[in-house]
């Protein structure tokens, strides 16, 4: 009886609505006869029933009521959503629905109010059924004013509460809303700056980067969205935009911090008091969990399986860690998500011209490992790939110009079959790397000598011997390096330039290995294993071109990569194959050996004597004619006041076995 005396009531409301609107008094309206016609299923208890019937009704209401009195019944329903009577709450949800169903769109100006006043309702309801509701109502909302609702929605503080977190989950529960949605907001993410700088002081040049507020919260809204069992369609067709902007946001969110207090006007006041970040938020982190979700929603369970295994969203939060997280995930994109890569490719290209160091950072590191794959090669991206990393050579930032000279040398692995396509290119950029300038730390050097090394072993005689010498002089300054990683680096690509040493260039090759060998021998007995096994295998290599059985059998038998090596023992019988099969480079060598006692390193110095001692006390009377014995004999008695005792130890050595010259 209450249920339809209610009805009665708006029935006659409504009829006095239309006399105010001028109708005649016998005017009839279909809208009203229909709002007669439920009575009937006023009665009934069944929920579906009274659902169907107070959708009607707020048809009735949607087509009849005037539009300025629609926003007053519509908040006086929203009170009516924590109305302790289940019906009626669940009625007062039905109706609501229906009037921004059908009338939505006109409420553009008073979202936001609409939106406030949902989030403090949703903090109340205890009914799923009016929670459900509630939360549909912002999806309809939005369906008719994304803008508005969106940018509403970001006014709120982080971290989101548990309801603001189900609001932006609602935005899922349509496809083609859920799309639309994430096409905002990513187009947002895409457009805005990411982050502030601040100078500490003039006179210094550390430079503090923190994030702007309005990135960081699309951020976290994208988040929310991809936690959404409902976003799965939409993230289907949407992967590889969504997958180019959040891992592009990623780089441009590592080592930034927390932003400022937002400025006054961007919030109300009632919500300023709520929106300083708490300080366990991180810019980063938020960045890469986004990127996590999406690949969780895009069913990309081995990408995940690989990237937790790996450590790989650890890495990529770090600073100085950040490229080797990116390598990881385009390692496991390029085994199992090689259908989104050439897409997500055409997408991130443009990344490397960014203002933002860390996207430039971000996307060579991922093109470069991509580049170490043959799938790139099967995809046919092999060439942009090459042609995005050429002109980030001459990047500003040392990482963008090391990660890019890796990516080139990934190239000799990933598209082998096509490399003498690129070989020119290829082995330009390996030479103008290892002459580096500003690279302190000699990253890009060891890259170029390593990408160059993937090169060569994979070019025919007829594409290096052009360039054969050139890269042995060029290689040569590097042996004498500081940094063990150089060293051995540089002595590898002279052993790896040897299977080009047979043809036409021969004979200069050949003196370029005369002119190495003294250097090769002396860093035998290096202090760094990966030097020494450097020097073994380049030792190896180059000997069959040298022209002696001796040695090359010498050098086959006692310098196996984990064979222990005598070296005394071993320089000393060098020396006599030396003498024996090399008489006109006797003084070659000795001098050669003169030339590193300067060396800043005390073991090079006591090698170098210890050969020169056993070059001569192997010399006949005759021999040791053809020798500038009296310089020799010099330089040694001078390394007798040495400051390392073995240096001069061994310097008395070599005096001694001089006694019968």
């Amino acid at each position: 009886m209450v249920r339809q005396n209610a009805v009665d009531c708006l029935h006659t409301l409504l009829c006095i609505q239309l006399r105010y609107a001028g109708f005649a008094p016998d005017h009839t309206d279909e809208s009203l006869t229909r709002l007669k016609g439920l009575h009937s299923g006023l009665h009934q208890s069944d929920g579906q029933l009274l659902f169907r019937t107070c959708s009607e009704i707020g048809q009735v209401i949607a087509k009849c009521l005037p539009q300025d009195q629609l926003s007053v019944l519509l908040f006086m329903l929203f009170e009516g959503l924590a109305d302790p009577l289940t019906h009626c709450s669940s009625a007062a949800s039905v109706i609501i629905n229906t009037l921004i169903r059908v009338r939505g769109a006109s409420l553009g100006d008073q979202v936001p109010e609409v939106l406030e006043v949902l989030h403090i309702r949703l903090q109340s309801i205890s009914q799923e059924q009016v929670k459900a509701s509630v939360l549909q109502t912002v999806s309809l909302l939005a369906s008719q004013n994304l803008s508005a609702v969106i940018s509403s929605l970001l006014t709120y503080p982080l971290p989101f509460d548990k309801q603001m977190a189900e609001m932006w989950q609602s935005l899922a529960g349509d496809t083609t809303l859920a799309r639309k949605s994430m096409e905002f907001l990513t187009e947002k993410l895409n457009r805005q700056l990411p982050y502030d700088e601040k100078r500490e002081s003039m006179l210094r040049k550390n430079v503090t980067r923190f994030a702007t507020l309005q990135p960081l919260l699309v951020t976290c809204a994208l988040s929310e969205l991809l936690s959404a069992g409902e976003s799965a369609e939409a993230v289907s067709v949407l992967y590889p935009h969504l997958f180019s902007s959040l891992l592009s946001r990623v780089g441009s969110s590592v080592g930034v911090r927390l932003p400022k207090d937002p400025p006054s006007n961007y919030v109300s006041k009632e919500r300023r008091a709520q929106s300083r970040l708490p300080k366990t938020l991180d810019v980063c982190s938020c960045s890469v969990e986004a990127l996590k979700a999406l690949t969780a929603r895009g069913k990309d369970q081995e990408v995940l399986r690989i990237m937790n295994e790996e450590g790989g969203w650890d890495l990529m939060k770090i600073p100085e860690s950040h490229y080797r997280g990116v390598s990881i995930l385009a390692r496991a994109m390029s085994r199992h998500g090689a259908s989104h890569l050439s897409s997500i490719v055409e997408q991130l290209a443009p990344n490397l011209s960014s203002p933002y160091e860390g996207q430039r950072i971000t996307v060579a590191a991922f093109f470069g490992e991509l580049l170490s794959h043959r799938v790139t090669s099967d995809l046919v991206l092999t060439e942009t790939l090459l042609s995005s990393l050429l002109p980030c050579l001459v990047d500003t930032s040392t990482v963008v110009r090391m990660l890019s000279i890796r990516g080139l040398g990934n190239a000799a692995v990933g598209a082998s079959l096509k490399i003498h396509k690129y070989s020119t290119n290829l082995l330009s950029a390996m030479i103008a790397g290892m002459d580096e300038k500003d690279d302190p730390d000699d990253l890009i050097t060891l890259e170029a000598m390593s990408g160059l090394s993937k090169v060569l072993a994979q070019l025919e005689e007829n594409s290096v011997q052009p360039i054969l010498i050139n890269i042995a002089l060029r290689i040569r300054p590097f042996f004498e390096k500081d940094k063990d990683e150089v060293r051995a680096a540089a002595f590898t690509v002279f052993g790896n330039l040897s299977r080009f040493g047979d043809g036409q260039s021969k004979a200069d090759f050949v003196e370029q290995i005369h002119s190495s060998l003294v250097s090769l021998l002396l860093h035998l007995n290096d202090s760094s294993e990966e030097v020494v096994k450097a020097c073994k295998f380049t030792l190896r290599s180059v000997a069959p071109l040298m022209g002696s059985e001796n040695i090359s059998a010498m050098f086959r038998k006692h310098l196996l990569e984990e064979a222990i090596l005598h070296y005394g023992e071993f320089i000393n019988d060098l020396a006599k194959h030396i003498i024996s099969d090399f008489p006109e480079k006797i003084n070659f060598y000795i001098m050669g050996n003169v030339s590193f006692f300067k060396s800043t390193w005390p073991e090079i110095r006591g090698n170098a004597v210890m050969f020169t001692g056993f070059l001569l006390g192997n010399l006949s009377q005759e021999e040791v004619q053809s020798v500038s014995l009296e310089h020799v004999c010099g330089a040694i008695i001078l390394l007798l006041r040495d400051g390392v005792p073995s240096v001069r130890i061994k310097a008395a050595e070599a005096l001694s076995l001089l006694h019968e010259l």
